[in-house]
């Protein structure tokens, strides 16, 4: 049995949407978002500026990130960098950023519950990769839609901002699998290398479904993700000096 919600035009109270790091890269709030790449990219430098960018204007506010493939030490190394060589910022003053390696897991209607749970503190969680957490068929558009809306679901009733990092289709620059997974999302952004470039990526709104681009005032930006690498000084032996 369910209840369809009917409510009269006249008294429903207007909502605008509200993003979170709107001056970097905005992401909508109570919705999901994908962020679309392939390997070595830097997807986890991504999600972790995301977080602490997000600390900084609001450091009473919470922030999961579940990074799944790389050790915590080196997450928190990289948090380092990021707060010391592009932010400038102590790293010590980032309170509210809680980070996971754990190994991924299936989330299916049985145990989402629990996921739900261990994560009810928290205002913005940050997922990667989406597959390691994917509980169907990738390609099966059915199943996506099953996964996606326990997600989908749990961001409108308890005000979560939920990302997912997702790997590309080989060659394309789009979303892997199924399509049910990009309609399910509000938001995308695909990035791209930028040639002779270290430390910025190039970012392209891929799929908008709240405006975006308005924040932005552009679809095509780019974004320092990497701090600069130590400038090398090279002696070489001078021949033949007089002295």
């Amino acid at each position: 049995m369910f209840n369809i919600q009917i409510s009269n035009f006249k008294e429903i109270q207007k909502e605008e949407i509200e993003y979170i790091c709107s001056n970097w890269l905005p992401v909508p709030r109570k919705a999901v978002s994908l962020i679309v790449a392939e390997g070595g990219i830097g997807k986890s430098w991504i999600l972790l500026q995301l977080a602490l960018r997000h600390l900084i204007e609001n450091p009473n506010e919470k922030v999961f990130t579940w990074l799944s493939e790389d050790p915590k030490g080196l997450s928190k190394a990289r948090a380092d960098l990021i707060c010391s060589k592009i932010l400038e910022v102590e790293a010590i003053s980032i309170e509210n950023l809680f980070i996971s390696a754990s190994p991924t897991f299936p989330i299916t209607f049985n145990n989402v519950q629990k996921v739900k749970e261990q994560l009810k503190e928290f205002d913005v969680i940050l997922l990667d990769p989406l597959i390691g957490f994917y509980s169907g068929d990738e390609n099966s558009n059915a199943d996506a839609r099953i996964f996606m809306q326990h997600f989908t679901k749990w961001a409108v009733e308890d005000n979560k901002t939920i990302v997912f990092i997702h790997h590309v289709s080989k060659g394309t620059g789009k979303s892997r699998g199924a399509s049910a997974l990009v309609d399910a999302v509000r938001l995308v952004y695909e990035i791209e290398k930028i040639d002779k470039n270290d430390t910025k990526r190039k970012f392209t709104v891929g799929k908008d479904n709240y405006g975006v681009k308005n924040v932005l005032e552009c679809a095509e930006f780019e974004r320092v993700i990497f701090p600069k690498k130590p400038l090398k000084i090279v002696f070489e032996p001078i021949e033949n000096m007089n002295i």
